[in-house]
């Protein structure tokens, strides 16, 4: 198995819950989706040879196309309140840290 396909892959049971923090320092890091909607949205996995040279893990410097990509789209509350988004969105499958989020769809 590749290594662009080995890491691309993580479970919802791999990532933080939303009661842990990932942000040590929140002056440092902009802010991430609630990990409960990001769970949701794993079953809709992308291409991640598809985003080479976007941003990569910026605690361990793993490439962007060795990070796991999903499609987000927050939940139907969101854009019923007009705040809803939809895009790329990329995690580090070592760190579990939200790395990378392009905003293709805002309400």
């Amino acid at each position: 198995m590749s290594d662009s396909h080995r890491f691309n892959t993580i479970s919802g049971d791999d990532l933080p819950g939303d009661d842990e923090s990932q942000q040590k320092n929140e002056d440092t890091w902009p802010k991430e989706f609630p990990w409960i909607d990001v769970k949701s949205c794993l079953k809709d996995k992308l291409d991640n040879m598809k985003f080479k040279g976007h941003l990569n893990c910026p605690k361990c410097g793993r490439h962007s196309e060795n990070l796991v990509w999903i499609m987000f789209d927050s939940p139907s509350w969101t854009w019923e309140n007009l705040c809803g988004r939809k895009g790329p969105l990329s995690i580090c499958p070592d760190c579990k840290i939200q790395v990378d989020f392009q905003c293709y769809i805002m309400s």
